[in-house]
This record gives structure tokens, sequence and C-alpha cells, in this order.
């Protein structure tokens, strides 16, 4: 409410104007390029990592598959924080570019476009998919590409679509990553929070939302979609036995 006020202070909203909207538009509008950028990279890379990586320990043991699942899921508990400070410690030549936030956001996303996969190929029966490709004399990756693939691409695609919010929401690591160059939207949403009065920190708030808006609607979408296929072969399965 307070983005579309003419003026906001102590003494409450007063007017009603676009103005504020149009100003923190002009202040964000190349950091929301930059954004869009980064969170669709991170999302094609986080997908192109998390889909072979969730068929290839699926369904299988030993110490290295139960390794590779712990490194996967770990971005999801370390903080933000810690993973930035290490990244710029670990690889300092690479501060205030772009290659360190783009990693830094591709690790986090990572564990949430791994588990939409792993979960919709629990429920196939990737063994007997596999054995199946095989008597056919299909490689592994024919298996992954032409069998795997198009059974689960609606957890792919949502694996994809939350990795894109994570990454355009994304301002822990990025305020250690970012630079005058590189600077993420969810950066700027913070510094206009600290340095700009309230009226265009509200207007910027408001423009982060509705350019994150479709994503989101992509994404409530396709977990509708992915909802009812299970529904049915739970309804299948009922009326079978």
């Amino acid at each position: 409410m307070g983005a579309f006020t003419v003026t906001w202070d102590s003494r409450g909203l007063r007017g009603a104007t676009l103005q504020g909207v149009i100003e923190a538009f002009g202040i964000v509008r190349e950091s929301i390029a930059f954004s869009l950028l980064l969170a669709t990279a991170t999302a094609v890379i986080a997908t192109a990592v998390a889909a072979p990586l969730a068929y290839a320990t699926q369904g299988r043991s030993g110490w290295f598959v139960r390794a590779a699942r712990d490194l996967g899921a770990l971005p999801a508990v370390v903080p933000s924080l810690m993973l930035g400070m290490g990244l710029i410690l670990a690889y300092p030549s690479l501060q205030g570019g772009w290659v360190i936030l783009l990693t830094a956001h591709v690790l986090q996303a990572l564990p949430f476009a791994i588990w939409p996969i792993a979960s919709a190929l629990i429920m196939f029966d990737t063994d007997m998919l596999d054995r199946a490709g095989r008597t056919l004399g299909a490689s592994p990756t024919q298996r992954f590409v032409l069998v795997a693939l198009p059974n689960v691409w609606r957890a792919v695609a949502t694996g994809a679509a939350t990795a894109f919010v994570i990454s355009f929401s994304e301002s822990g690591s990025s305020l250690f990553l970012g630079s005058a160059r590189y600077r993420p939207i969810g950066v700027v949403l913070v510094d206009t929070f600290t340095n700009l009065d309230q009226r265009l920190s509200a207007g910027t708030a408001v423009v982060f939302t509705v350019v994150l808006l479709p994503a989101l609607i992509a994404l409530e979408l396709l977990l509708a979609s992915s909802r009812h296929p299970a529904q049915a072969r739970r309804k299948g399965t009922k009326a079978q036995s």
C-alpha cells in the first residue's frame, strides 16, 4: 500500500500515485535484468546436474551413493552467509565477478532441483525400466534420456522452476559475493530498505514481486499438474485391488 502513496511518514499514508513504483523500477531495472539471467542460468545448470544425479542414485546403496546424496542436500542446511564466505575464502580471485555468484546460486538451488525429481522417480520401477532398456541394447545415456526423463518431465520442470525462484529471491550469499557491476535484485532490495525512504522501499518490493510472480504461477501450475497423474495412478491401483 505504501508503494502507491504520495507520502509515507510518521503521520501515515497520504495520497495515491504510481510514482513510487516508477521510481523504484528505475533504480532496480538493471539488477532485475541481471537477476533474470542469473536465475535462468542457475535453473538450467542445477536441473542439468540434478536430473542425472537423482536417476543415478535412485534405488541404489553404498557409501558412494550415500555421499553423493548427502553432498547434494548439504547446501540446503548450510547458511547462505557461510556459503558466501566460504566461496570467497576458497576462490578470492573470483570475488566480484558473476562466476562466483552463479556458483553460489547453483549450489543453493541444487537440493531443491533434486528432491522433486527423486520423489517422482520413486513412483516408477526404475530397475524394471533399466532392465528393459538394457535388453533392447540401450546405453545408460539412452535409458536416461529416452526412458526416465519422459516419465518425470513434470518433476524436472518443477525443479527448474524452484531453482529459478530460489536464485532470483536469494540475498544472503549475494550480499558477500555481489559487486557494483553484478548486483542481484535481492541485494538491491536490502539496500533500498537500508538507505532509501519507506515509499521507495515498498515500491522496490512491489517491482520484485511483480517480476517474480510469473515464475511462482508457473511453479504452482506444475505442482498442480504433477498431482493429477499421481492421483490417477492411486485410483487405478485401488480399482485393480
